[in-house]
């Protein structure tokens, strides 16, 4: 069996223009999925709450495992975001401080941005033709990235 290494979990860079959008989005999912922390990515669990009994030191200490755990798994998809993101866009969220608004707001400005994506590479897919010598293969390929 394959161990989870880093070189396993690595996320693409992000591009500033968002061209690569939906590879990131997608890739960073399944990264945090196979870290077991895709649910942070979505908001869920939320912090844990502090105890009503702190006087209780089974109580207290079962709270603060908790929340090392969350704060943790929240740190790491920061991180990898945080790494995977140019700065311009890493400024534009560097003050959210849960992973989910931080999410939300890179996914906030690559959604309106993939729409002109779209179009450009409509227009582009339209313009694509395959040489009479060319690998149809390699043609086809090409017209299924640009497509995806």
């Amino acid at each position: 069996m394959m161990k989870p290494t880093d070189d396993f979990l690595k996320v693409p860079k992000l591009s500033a223009d968002g061209s690569n959008w939906v590879t990131y989005r997608d890739r960073l999912r399944w990264a945090m999925d196979a870290r077991g922390i895709l649910n942070h990515l979505e908001g869920t669990p939320a912090q844990p709450a502090h105890p009503d009994e702190p006087s209780d030191p089974q109580t207290l200490e079962a709270y603060e495992g908790r929340l090392e755990k969350w704060r943790m798994a929240q740190a790491t998809v920061k991180q990898c975001i945080a790494s995977t993101v140019p700065n311009s866009i890493f400024n534009c969220i560097k003050g959210k401080t849960q992973a989910k608004d931080i999410w939300e707001g890179i996914t906030a400005i690559f959604q309106t941005r993939s729409q002109m994506v779209a179009v450009d590479l409509r227009r582009k897919l339209q313009d694509e033709r395959c040489g009479e010598s060319g690998d149809v293969r390699a043609h086809f390929d090409k017209l299924s990235d640009m497509f995806e």
